[in-house]
């Protein structure tokens, strides 16, 4: 360990049970954690007359030490391998679901629009109440709620309209529960939190690679004459496999113990947030993401077909992996508030290109694979940077995830109905206009506000 920043210092300044004095703070050093870092506890004012013995430290959890202060600040073994393990498992499950659900409005039109919608309805209708259920079963039981999303896509072997809608609901309650113990798992995976954007960046990295195994999966599987049952029921038993992969995980607990809470109170701490002045600005991202997604999930591969639409995604996944990667470590060099604007641009060309593409009725798969990619690298953008925003104000709360999502998924829903019945053209011009207002609310957010 380097001595740099602590003049003074003698090698036994740092074995366990000293005490160091870093301005006017105590910290008790434990020893040496598994990954080799140095680790304090019980960090607390020093007065004078305080005494030297090192506190009891039996019993008390350690927690790293702070950045900048002469102590080794490279990132634990272990969080980069837990986060990536965190990621791999999700790329198995959204292997399958990512290639059923951009089949749904190729393959079955209006139906596959109002199963979307009945999907990200319950989805954004449930968020407020699955912290409850996270924090009382652990984060790590909830991702068992994985098994929905199993019978969403074996629902789609053989469409009866009626199990279909239900399969969707049950899958919206699922992805509520799995995304919120998700955001629990990766805040308190992303030691330390200082880099909370790079582990965000990671973890989406290699969840978005699903974007392209999954299509490609089912665009080989369509190409080679399967039908659309045995490329379903393939679907399904991957989704099954990632699921039990789910119970190898390191279990952690959220910190407010929100659990320990009634349901009225949990509820309560959800909607609160829709008072805060932090949330009010953040809620414009997340609404204009939803309406983005509706056009990226639901009209896109309605105008592309069920033939090609793998393929068109699969390029889409390539842009979505490649953003995921690069945009965590972007927002650590120029800021986050730069870094979304610069999502916020692509989105504008994606935009004024789908625009193009509908006059003029366009039909070649290049222009849809462009359109495709750009419109990957705004998701990854605003996706990424949405959930490091929340980690970052509201860290280890179940309750920021929940009514972040509350809003984004609603508004996915609202554009899947809407997409149904309203001219494409009109969809993307509300959304633009949605789009620069979010970007202001949250460079005043970002800047005025929390800076």
């Amino acid at each position: 360990m380097s001595d740099e920043g602590a003049p003074g210092r003698n090698q036994d300044d740092t074995a366990p049970g000293a005490v160091l004095v870093v301005g006017d703070r105590r910290v008790a050093i434990v020893g040496p954690t598994q990954t080799g870092d140095v680790t304090s506890i019980n960090v607390e004012d020093s007065q004078e007359g305080a005494p030297s013995s090192p506190p009891d430290v039996a019993g008390t959890e350690a927690q790293p030490l702070l950045p900048g202060r002469g102590i080794d600040n490279t990132l634990p073994t272990s969080s980069l391998l837990r986060v990536s393990a965190l990621g791999f498992t999700f790329f198995l499950l959204f292997c399958a679901y990512n290639a059923t659900q951009n089949l749904q409005t190729a393959v079955n039109a209006d139906l596959g629009f109002w199963g979307l919608a009945s999907l990200y309805f319950s989805f954004g209708f449930l968020n407020p109440f699955a912290p409850f259920i996270v924090n009382f079963l652990g984060p790590r039981l909830s991702l068992l709620a994985g098994i929905f999303y199993v019978l969403y896509i074996s629902a789609n072997i053989y469409i009866i309209p009626a199990v279909y809608i239900i399969a969707s609901i049950a899958a919206g309650f699922g992805a509520s529960l799995i995304w919120s113990a998700q955001g629990v798992f990766l805040t308190c995976y992303s030691v330390p939190h200082t880099r909370i954007t790079f582990f965000t960046g990671l973890f989406y990295g290699i969840y978005q690679t699903a974007s392209i195994v999954g299509n490609l999966l089912s665009a080989v599987l369509i190409a080679v004459g399967l039908d659309l049952e045995y490329v379903f029921g393939i679907l399904a038993a991957v989704a099954a496999v990632a699921t039990a992969l789910f119970m190898l995980l390191k279990n952690v607990a959220p910190k407010d113990r929100e659990g320990e809470k009634s349901v009225k109170d949990l509820l309560l701490a959800t909607l609160i947030l829709f008072k805060e002045r932090n949330f009010i600005l953040l809620a414009p991202l997340g609404a204009c993401f939803g309406f983005f997604r509706a056009i990226y999930w639901g009209i896109l591969p309605s105008l592309v077909g069920e033939d090609v639409v793998g393929i068109v995604m699969t390029c889409a996944g390539i842009g979505q992996v490649a953003g995921s990667f690069s945009w965590g470590p972007l927002a650590e060099r120029i800021g986050v508030v730069r870094t979304v604007c610069s999502g916020g641009v692509i989105a504008l060309i994606a935009m004024t290109l789908l625009v193009a593409i509908l006059l003029f009725r366009e039909t070649s798969l290049a222009w849809f694979i462009v359109e495709g990619f750009l419109l990957s690298l705004t998701d990854s953008a605003f996706e990424t940077q949405g959930q490091s925003t929340v980690g970052t104000f509201w860290p280890e709360k179940a309750c920021g995830f929940s009514a972040y999502g509350l809003v984004h998924w609603t508004c996915v829903a609202v554009g899947m109905v809407v997409s149904s019945f309203v001219p494409p053209v009109v969809i993307i011009i509300v959304t633009t206009v949605l789009l620069c207002c979010a970007l202001f609310s949250f460079a005043v957010l970002m800047h005025v506000i929390h800076w």
